[in-house]
């Protein structure tokens, strides 16, 4: 059943904010250049299958120089990823590794003030983490009829596939996109 989180009036039109059920992995989706490589044997919503086992991705980082922090899964009634460990030890554990290639880094990422990538990294996790939780939204505007104000079946706009909070980017996006009412005083000749 659809979630709506929020329905309010805007410019004389409906707008709803709406979880999306439908979201595609922003990981797996993506040519990220941060990757996320994990190893279990329920789950793979990781971009990278470059690697057979975390002894391989061992070897890879031996040869490469590689900025990786570790990626954790909490598995109970749902799914959450962080990059450190829960304090469970029964339904969560690591279950890969979240890097960037050096080269890579230097091409494409700002570094931390202490020169690594950490604050990239947490933040494809954080993603990634909004996805697995269904913290993935979208809009709807809807025009309201005029003479029995009903919302019914007249979508105007949607828009989907914003990650994170439901009062962020969404909502503004949503508020922007409503259309202007039409100029009721222009008399027509």
């Amino acid at each position: 059943m659809e979630h709506v989180y929020e329905r309010f009036e805007h410019k004389g039109h409906i707008v709803e904010i709406v979880q999306d059920e439908m979201a595609e992995n922003p990981i797996q989706d993506c040519d990220d250049v941060i990757k996320v490589v994990m190893w279990h044997r329920h789950y793979a919503f990781g971009n990278c299958d470059d690697f057979q086992d975390p002894e391989d991705f061992e070897l890879h980082c031996q040869a490469v120089k590689v900025h990786r922090l570790p990626l954790y899964l909490y598995d109970h009634s749902g799914l959450t990823v962080s990059t450190s460990s829960f304090s469970c030890p029964w339904d969560s554990g690591q279950i890969g590794w979240v890097f960037v290639t050096d080269e890579v880094a230097q091409k494409y990422l700002n570094p931390d003030e202490d020169g690594s990538y950490d604050n990239a990294l947490k933040g494809t996790v954080e993603v990634l983490d909004n996805y697995l939780r269904g913290n993935v939204w979208g809009y709807r505007i809807l025009k309201t009829c005029r003479c029995c104000g009903s919302a019914e079946h007249n979508e105007v706009e949607s828009c989907w596939g914003f990650i994170g909070d439901p009062d962020g980017d969404v909502k503004v996006e949503a508020m922007h996109s409503v259309p202007d009412p039409p100029n009721r005083n222009v008399l027509a000749i």
